[in-house]
């Protein structure tokens, strides 16, 4: 449905009511005068009153929030210099959209279409100020941001390569996530197969009847970092190389599994060795888990209480499996 000419268009009594059919009276300035800026703010200004008396006490607000819109438009289009007659122009039409797309169908059209000025600056002309000063405030908030990136990405990278040079990350694991995309290849976590079909050879139990989460796996109820990420390094020092202790940062959990790649001595068969650090493992478990604060041991203090208790000895018993 085609907009009607403005002075054709009436108010209304209240907002979603129909309008009254009256009609604007006061002076409409010629289309010569309408061609200077101050002329025309006033007719507008007056007009907006008329038909929507409802704003007539905050139209300055309406204004200035179309001079931020035609700024922050003009701005993220890459201008940063702009004609005064064009730019207040562009405010003044950003301003009567604003006042009047509420009123949908009933909405006047912009009826000054006549009006043109020259976008573009001509030589020795001076700048806007209004858009020259937002300019400057963008850059130097852009600068701003642009430093702030700058040192979270050092401080990004700086802890990338401090969590690269962590031994305990070498020990910690995360879990295939559980929901695929359309096209990629299923990701099997061969580890936990492994470590279910030990579980199920060597203890044959469920879970829970064990104080196990799953398969070697227990899920402490205390904060993780402290109690045994810190020093997971340090207590697999202390287990022969074909055994580990790691970390699924996904779940939460801490398992004890066996390292394939590592040569294994036949005279200490590795079940026997699984089965022994998974006892220490799921001892200090039920300890936390049962006490639920205060003062605890963490996962390495618990092993080397259980090594100077004569734990931790196959050393003694055989010669260490040896890594290649």
């Amino acid at each position: 449905m085609a907009r009607r000419h403005y002075l054709e268009c009436s108010p209304r009594r209240r907002p979603f009511e129909e309008p009254t059919g009256q009609r604007y009276t006061g002076q409409v300035p010629t289309p010569e005068a309408l061609e200077q800026p101050g002329v025309r703010r006033r007719h507008m200004t007056d007009y907006i009153a008329f038909i929507r008396p409802e704003i007539s006490h905050i139209i300055t607000e309406y204004g200035r929030a179309a001079i931020k819109r035609v700024c922050q438009e003009l701005y993220a289009t890459g201008v940063r210099a702009t004609p005064s007659p064009w730019f207040g122009l562009m405010c003044e039409r950003i301003m009567w959209k604003m006042c009047f797309d509420p009123l949908g169908d009933d909405a006047p059209d912009w009826p000054w279409a006549h009006v043109k000025y020259p976008s573009v600056l001509a030589q020795g002309e001076e700048p806007n100020g209004i858009y020259a000063r937002y300019c400057q405030e963008r850059r130097v908030q852009d600068e701003g941001i642009a430093r702030m990136n700058e040192r979270l990405k050092a401080q990004a990278n700086a802890a990338a390569a401090a969590r690269a040079a962590d031994p305990n990350n070498k020990y910690l694991v995360t879990s295939p996530a559980p929901l695929q995309h359309i096209g990629e290849p299923l990701r099997v976590d061969t580890d936990l197969d492994i470590r279910r079909a030990l579980w199920n050879l060597t203890i044959s139990k469920p879970f829970e009847e064990c104080n196990a989460a799953g398969p070697f796996e227990v899920e402490p109820k205390v904060p993780l970092e402290w109690y045994v990420f810190k020093d997971l390094a340090a207590i697999n020092g202390l287990l022969p190389p074909c055994i580990a202790v790691k970390l699924n940062a996904t779940n939460k959990r801490v398992f004890v599994t066996i390292v394939e790649s590592a040569q294994v001595n036949p005279a200490v068969p590795v079940r026997e060795i699984l089965l022994d650090v998974w006892e220490v493992v799921q001892s200090w478990a039920v300890m936390v888990n049962a006490l639920g604060g205060g003062e605890m041991n963490t996962l390495f203090q618990y092993f080397l209480g259980v090594k100077a208790r004569g734990g931790l000895l196959w050393r003694e018993r055989a010669p260490l499996p040896m890594q290649q």
